[in-house]
């Protein structure tokens, strides 16, 4: 369970915030967590159904998850790398129930929530909508080529997906003029630059494996005068 490119899950008792007694655990091992008793499946004997418990019940539900996240994510499927293995992870565990499964030793992230997972991974009823180039504001309004700024001016960066909220979109940049990666400066609130004249900024909105294009703004930094 430790092995890279494995999605780690434990059991918990179907309709309980409770872990199953059976289920495998440990703090930075699990994560996630999804019922494991009670469940309706197909059973060897007399080749019939019946309700099974098991861990072996709850992996396959978060392994049907995992596919559906991708059946919806052609920009995951289209990588095929180990980067979408972690973000197939990463949207299970940020779409997953955390009231009640606080837990971490237990319960990892928290509970699946495959309609929550599935929304994270296609925004706005599951399409493909367009993941907008950030906007580079001053002052709340979208700067303008070679706009003359103070050193003193709060530069903010924007960027949308359909109904998803602002917050869950990361956005890189730099202000050399280079390209913008994801190991680039990670957008976390306003930001202001030296007084060095012509500054050249650039970013890229990222959301769980799908890129946007990259926006470029020209500013020419000025000292602040009283």
């Amino acid at each position: 369970a430790c092995f890279e490119n494995v999605i780690t899950v434990s059991a918990t008792n179907t309709g309980a915030t409770t872990i199953a007694n059976f289920s495998n655990y440990g703090n930075g091992i699990i994560d996630i967590a999804a019922p494991g008793t009670s469940i309706f499946s197909s059973y060897l004997k007399g080749y019939n159904y019946a309700q099974v418990d098991g861990t072996s019940q709850a992996t396959p539900q978060v392994a049907a998850a995992a596919a559906y996240i991708l059946s919806v994510s052609p920009d995951l499927v289209k990588n095929k790398t180990k980067a979408t293995v972690d973000t197939v992870t990463q949207i299970l565990k940020d779409s997953a129930t955390k009231s009640g499964y606080s837990n971490t030793t237990n319960f990892g992230a928290g509970l699946l929530n495959v309609e929550a997972a599935v929304k994270m991974a296609a925004p706005s009823a599951t399409n493909n909508t367009e993941l907008k180039a950030p906007t580079v504001s001053v002052g709340g309004a979208a700067v303008t080529k070679n706009q003359v700024i103070q050193n003193t001016d709060q530069i903010s960066l924007s960027s949308t997906l359909g109904d998803v909220a602002n917050g869950n979109i990361k956005i890189y940049y730099t202000t050399n003029g280079n390209t913008p990666t994801e190991n680039s400066t990670l957008y976390t609130g306003a930001f202001t630059l030296p007084a060095s004249g012509k500054k050249t900024i650039k970013a890229v909105a990222v959301y769980y494996g799908k890129k946007s294009k990259v926006t470029t703004a020209t500013v020419n930094v000025n000292a602040y005068v009283t």
